[in-house]
């Protein structure tokens, strides 16, 4: 008989402590229930184990199928199972998700939180082979307990009128996130003398661009409103900027721009990185307002990082708002950028604050020169949040 150990083989995402023997297997697809299909229709489940496909139909978003992955517990428990078991298949290595996954972690309180008690259970893509319904009649569980306890955490918004009568009732998102990864006292890269991560240039960097860009348009008001945005959580999966995109407290469809302020680092300081600079058709201002200042603004050196999909910038993008990621100017993930990047030594003695103050005069220039437009920008044509966008404000 085959054993299962925590971690290696699989990992328990909620559930109470339970003991099962010999219990009969269900194989239900996707375990899948909407409009348009109900994986469970015709199949009684009822105190059995439920042995599902990871992930949801029609589709080959990560984070789609990472969120689907909590509804499918609750299909499984409100048609009588005993136990849930997705069998693990993204392309992400297992021993990236259990690192993630399989300990203690921090993540958003679902809108509707499950009651279901029952377990529920991600078995690596080693093992496929063995979950095979021709073959696997029986399962045995002995699991303990998923403790969950609520920690808050907060976003920190301001809002300033615009100066036009008409424009002012659009928005301009400048963002950041003031989180880092804390200190390492539970692992991490320490050294003997400093276990504190300051995170200097990720984000302090942002934070002080988005805190000049209210002292500068306090001064001198832009012609559209600005809402500014500080997020929370972002190192540990975009959680305060995912939050925020689900609650705005701003219509999203009032909401015309966003440039979000993040970055690992810089190895160029005549330069700022923006991620999807040739996404939008607010270029030439973003490029105006970094040359304003000495700077060159330059695209995404490093597009097989798909960095423009982990940062912040992401949630509001998904909803179609045009949303590059301002960041201090690199032209490589190199030793440099990896020197500092989630180091100890990301301190604010390592920063060279002639380039800081260029860098955030570069950003509030641009932001200033996209609040001014007498257009809105919009994605350039064909960019995968065009049809979102054009959802959005009715296209």
């Amino acid at each position: 008989t085959d054993s299962l150990k925590w971690t290696k083989d699989f990992i328990m995402l909620s559930g109470k402590a339970t003991k099962l023997e010999n219990i009969p297997v269900v194989f239900v697809g996707y375990g899948w229930v909407d409009e348009k299909q109900d994986d469970y229709k015709g199949i009684d489940v009822k105190g059995k184990i439920v042995i599902a496909q990871f992930g949801v139909p029609n589709s080959d978003d990560p984070n789609e199928n990472l969120r689907g992955s909590s509804k499918k517990v609750d299909f499984a428990a409100k048609n009588g199972a005993a136990a849930f078991i997705q069998l693990y298949n993204l392309k992400y290595p297992w021993a990236a998700i259990t690192n993630y996954m399989g300990g203690e972690k921090l993540a958003l309180a679902p809108e509707n939180a499950s009651n279901t008690d029952i377990p529920h259970i991600w078995v690596s893509n080693t093992h496929l082979k063995k979950f095979d319904r021709e073959s696997l009649k029986t399962l045995s569980l002995n699991v303990s307990e998923v403790s969950k306890k609520t920690v808050m955490s907060y976003n920190v918004l301001g809002v300033l009128e615009g100066s036009d009568p008409v424009l002012k009732n659009e928005y301009v998102v400048l963002t950041a996130h003031f989180d880092h990864v804390g200190t390492g006292r539970k692992g991490g890269r320490v050294t003997e003398s400093d276990t504190i991560f300051n995170g200097a240039r990720d984000n302090a960097f942002g934070t002080t661009a988005i805190l000049s860009a209210v002292k500068a348009f306090t001064q001198k008001p832009t012609k559209r409103s600005i809402l500014f945005i500080a997020y929370t959580g972002e190192e540990i999966g975009l959680l305060g900027s995912k939050y925020y995109a689900e609650h705005p407290l701003v219509p999203l469809k009032q909401c015309v721009y966003s440039l979000d302020c993040d970055g690992a680092g810089y190895n160029d300081t005549t330069k700022v990185t923006v991620i999807g600079l040739d996404r939008t058709d607010a270029q030439p201002q973003i490029e105006a307002g970094a040359k304003a200042f000495g700077l060159t603004a330059i695209t995404d050196p490093a597009p097989e990082q798909n960095l423009f999909d982990r940062s912040d910038n992401v949630n509001l993008a998904a909803k179609g708002i045009p949303s590059p990621d301002f960041a201090p100017g690199f032209t490589a993930f190199d030793a440099e950028i990896n020197k500092f990047y989630h180091q100890v030594s990301d301190s604010p003695e390592s920063v060279n604050y002639n380039y800081l103050l260029k860098f955030c005069q570069a950003y509030v220039y641009a932001a200033r020169l996209i609040a001014d437009r007498p257009t809105a920008p919009k994605w350039k044509a064909g960019d995968k949040y065009e049809k979102a966008f054009n959802e959005l404000y009715g296209k």
